[in-house]
């Protein structure tokens, strides 16, 4: 699990890292306007920081990179599943709800390589020597945690110190307070912050060193701060992030001074400079605090309120424009193409419900819905002989909706998909799926499948594995062979035995719709079945 953390932050460090780059080149091009814009900019960095997921969207500019978005909504660079491997094998579901097992991808699109495995990606190269994966993540993981902790533990003991040293601190007016403690002004406090000022300020130079303080509480960009900081130490092995984050505070400083210069007039640029200057001294984060921010980066502040003037309406308005273009392509995660779309596939039990005094043929979909109507298919068809292709009850069937279409259903009694499938495959027949409570089915299945099956009682233990099976292997076989990959997927107790009319032994288990649904996916090409007799 810890791994799989890490990973996804692997992930989101890469995506951020990208933004960082383009907030980069755009900051070049804003360096003559107001510089909120630049500041507002740094804000789509810390989402992707701080956030996995993002809305899709065709003009993602992150759609150079040519990568895929999993249904989940964030960028995957890294698989996840790389955290599992070194002699595990996990089994993975894609956005059509289709199990996959390990390197194999039955989605539609997918560069297969030789036997049918998924072509090996550039970070498998760099993750996989060998079956070392766990290892490198396992001690990457740890040192992650171990830069999180130091740079929080840092913190809060630096923290504790400013707060001993502020004891001493006298408060003027309502809202600010003054110390010799300090050379620089700063902000304190995330739910009611609270403003320190050095002693020795004239009453002019107070006002608006106080008006800059008051407006960073405004702006809320102690808690913009804070969070920052927060992605700072999540991200904290990036260098991209350190400059993003040095960079914003920057930009924070100078659009807060241009907002002062904007209130009080041109005529206080002197005196607001020599303060600055004369506060040089002020460290650039008061003793290494998020939670109190000074005054850094003087001198850049200095030539900036120097060469400020108040912009053109045009260049505002266009600034503003492009800011919000910007933003929005870098916000969002690159729409699938139809191509790349995957085919959405669902599994169930047909039967037969009374709605007043008819029937109505339904098909059960495990964790889905008890009961939805069978859509129409362009095709039905059965993995074995039968005299008519329809669907009958007791049938355990797999239906596809083309690739590329969202499929939509209407929440009525029973559910009813708006649109036709693709096909309907008959995978079995002579089950029976019951919804207990909760997450549990009773599932009764002819007992065929499973070797040993005419001894099998109740009280007997019964295992069913996933196989990986050939893929290139076209029919449907009724007994899995046993492989060298196996997954044990459920250990379930047989509830009772019994027969259809036709003299076909069945069997009863509970089983979750989770299981259900990896059974019914693997059934006839990776579902293995194994009976062990219960002791006497």
């Amino acid at each position: 699990m810890g791994e799989q953390v890490f990973i996804k932050v692997l992930n989101m460090s890469l995506t951020g890292s990208f933004v960082i780059l383009a907030v980069l080149v755009m900051r070049l091009f804003l360096q003559r306007v107001p510089r909120i814009f630049s500041y507002c900019l740094w804000g789509v960095v810390l989402f992707r920081l701080l956030c996995p997921v993002s809305f899709t969207a065709g003009f993602s500019l992150l759609g150079v990179l040519e990568q895929s978005v999993p249904s989940q909504g964030w960028m995957a660079y890294i698989p996840e599943e790389l955290a599992l491997a070194g002699g595990q094998t996990e089994l993975q579901e894609d956005a059509g709800g289709t199990l996959l097992v390990e390197g194999t991808d039955n989605r539609e699109g997918t560069d297969m390589g030789k036997d049918g495995l998924a072509a090996t990606s550039i970070w498998e190269k760099i993750f996989l020597p060998g079956n070392g994966t766990n290892v490198v993540l396992w001690a990457g993981f740890r040192i992650w945690l171990l830069g999180i902790c130091g740079m929080a533990g840092y913190s809060l003991l630096a923290l504790a110190g400013l707060k001993r040293k502020l004891r001493g601190a006298r408060r003027e007016g309502r809202e600010f307070y003054v110390t010799k403690e300090v050379s620089t002004p700063f902000v304190m406090g995330l739910v009611s912050p609270r403003i320190y000022l050095p002693e020795g300020l004239g009453e002019r130079e107070r006002s608006y060193v106080l008006l800059h303080e008051q407006i960073h509480i405004r702006r809320r960009d102690h808690v913009v701060k804070i969070l920052a900081f927060l992605a700072l130490c999540i991200h904290w092995f990036n260098p991209l992030a350190w400059v993003a984050f040095f960079l914003s505070e920057k930009d924070m400083e100078m659009s807060c001074d241009e907002a002062v210069i904007r209130r009080t007039g041109s005529d206080v640029k002197k005196a607001y400079t020599a303060s600055l200057l004369g506060m040089a001294t002020g460290r650039h984060m008061v003793s290494g605090v998020p939670l109190a921010f000074g005054e850094g980066n003087t001198g850049s502040r200095i030539r900036n309120v120097l060469r400020y003037k108040k912009p053109a309406a045009l260049a505002v308005a266009v600034a503003a424009i492009c800011c919000v273009v910007v933003a929005m392509v870098l916000l969002a995660n690159p729409a699938k193409t139809r191509e790349e779309k995957i085919q959405e596939v669902y599994y169930g039990v047909v039967s037969d419900i009374l709605i007043g005094e008819n029937a109505q043929r339904v098909v059960q979909i495990p964790g889905w819905w008890d009961e939805a109507d069978i859509p129409e298919a362009d095709s039905i068809s059965t993995y074995f002989e039968r005299e008519e292709q329809e669907l009958l009850p007791g049938d355990m069937v797999q239906i596809t909706f083309p690739a590329g279409e969202e499929v939509m259903v209407m929440e009525t009694w029973p559910v009813r998909f708006a649109q036709k499938a693709e096909s309907i495959v008959v995978m079995w027949s002579g089950c029976f799926l019951e919804h207990l409570e909760g997450d549990t089915y009773r599932f009764t299945f002819p007992a065929g499948v499973v070797p040993g099956y005419e001894t099998a009682g109740a009280g007997d233990k019964l295992s069913i594995y996933w196989e990986k099976g050939d893929p290139e292997y076209p029919a449907y076989f009724s007994q899995v062979p046993e492989g060298e990959d196996s997954v044990l997927l459920v250990e379930t107790t047989i509830l009772e035995t019994g027969e259809h009319q036709d003299g076909t032994k069945v069997l009863t288990v509970e089983l979750s719709a989770t299981q259900l649904q990896q059974v019914f996916q693997g059934f006839g090409m990776h579902i293995r079945f194994e009976l062990e007799k219960a002791p006497n």
